[in-house]
């Protein structure tokens, strides 16, 4: 049986001389589209072996999501990330290459004395086993502040992948610092590019792992992280494997009480502290929904929540609404727009608006959410965003319930539904 492929190319011209190379070679093309939007549900239709999908000017926030998409959806599929390189992009590729994608092809490959190469590529993949990552983490908790959102968005799904528990993702240093000063949990390790952070680590918990992970791998820099108190750093590009053994390693350390020293040996090591006594732990999603279902009085084929969706992108609108299908919720209206979120909400009356803090009309989220609240004290809002602490500030000040840092997963999207649903409950039976 001939391989299926599928080509999601914006560039009409590359988009055809493509699919003509590949079917030349005897390789089957089922589809061919200028859409991303279309990706997934072309992906669910025909079940390619092979997509080419094309990348976007970074940071690639969307690219990131539809591959991790893509390959929970097919578990075999391989992507190749296929479009026009430059330097700048490195770091963009590298981040499609965590999340997922099995290699990065550029346009010129379409060039006639260089297409045997194009299809000597195609051929060494369709050969390739899918990469898997054994490696558990075993619910292990990392923080992760990283100044470039594409490669935060791939080590998040690199490690949730593989077994840890993402606390968090932060573009600023004191954003970490910020989560981690104002949760029962502590992380069992950092990954961050900041120096500034170790030091503010550093200074607060001498016992936290902290893993430097960066391109600026000159050797100043490098012993300026490991003499502020890294354990550990890791230059980009990286290799999956690698990191994830580190991190492995790291959070060893931190579960053997962090008494490892310091990889300088000019620092001191200071003294361990006392440890502290162990956090509630965070109730899973079953949890909640037995929960929700004990005091809302449901049976198991009851709807949890009647939800209103509203997302900058259609993208994440798709993504949102499959995770909310397999979450005992119906959607009953979504938008880009915040106008129109407000208009649904008044049609339908949902238990739940899922809110975006940036929405496509220019709308500002928070705007909307207070506008909600206004008009029913009630209603259940779940904020959604990249986490910056004024933006977590106003969602607090405007009254929402929770928020979901981006990129998100299905279980995570399951665990904060669940969780706002359950706040809604207690909140209206007084308890």
């Amino acid at each position: 049986m001939r391989r299926q492929f599928l080509i999601v190319q914006k560039d009409p011209f590359l988009r055809r001389k493509l699919k003509k190379t590949l079917e030349k070679s005897g390789r089957f093309v089922v589809d061919s589209t200028g859409s991303r939007d279309q990706c997934l549900e072309l992906c669910r239709r025909y079940r390619p072996d092979m997509i080419f999908l094309q990348p976007a000017p970074p940071p690639d926030e969307e690219g990131v999501a539809l591959i991790q998409a893509l390959r929970r959806e097919s578990g075999t599929v391989q992507i190749v990330m296929f479009g026009k390189y430059d330097e700048q992009k490195m770091d963009m590729i590298h981040c499609y290459l965590c999340a997922g994608a099995a290699d990065f092809l550029t346009d010129r490959f379409l060039k006639k004395e260089r297409k045997e190469q194009l299809l000597d590529a195609v051929e060494w993949l369709e050969r390739s086993p899918r990469l898997s990552f054994r490696e558990q983490g075993k619910g292990k908790r990392v923080l992760i502040q990283h100044s470039n959102l594409a490669i935060r968005a791939g080590l998040n799904y690199l490690l949730q992948e593989s077994g840890y528990e993402v606390m968090g993702l932060c573009t600023e240093y004191f954003q970490s610092y910020y989560i981690c000063q104002n949760t029962a949990f502590k992380p069992d390790l950092l990954i961050a590019d900041d120096p500034r952070a170790v030091r503010a680590f550093r200074d607060d918990d001498p016992s936290l792992p902290i893993l430097v992970c960066s391109s600026r791998a000159n050797e100043q820099f490098v012993v300026e992280c490991i003499t502020l108190g890294a354990k550990d750093f890791l230059a980009i590009p990286f290799d999956n494997n690698e990191l994830l053994k580190r991190v492995r390693v790291l959070c060893e350390l931190s579960g053997a009480g962090r008494e490892a020293p310091c990889m300088s040996d000019a620092e001191e090591v200071p003294e361990t502290p006392e440890p502290p006594s162990a956090p509630e732990e965070k109730p899973t999603p079953e949890e909640l929904l037995a929960e929700i279902e004990r005091v809302a009085g449901m049976k198991g084929s009851d709807v949890i929540a009647r939800v209103v969706v509203a997302q900058k992108s259609r993208f994440m609108l798709t993504l949102l609404r499959d995770a909310l299908e397999k979450s005992r919720c119906t959607v009953v209206g979504e938008t880009t727009e915040g106008w129109r979120c407000l208009e649904l909400y008044r049609e339908t009356r949902p238990d739940l608006v899922i809110l975006d803090t940036v929405l496509a009309d220019d709308q500002d989220g928070v705007t909307i959410l207070r506008l909600l609240k206004k008009e029913d004290p009630e209603v259940l809002v779940l904020m959604t965003g990249t986490g910056e602490p004024d933006t977590l500030a106003a969602c607090r000040e405007g009254g929402a319930e929770n928020f979901l840092l981006k990129p998100f997963t299905a279980e995570t999207v399951k665990h904060e539904v669940f969780d706002t649903v359950r706040k809604g409950l207690m909140a209206r039976s007084g308890r």
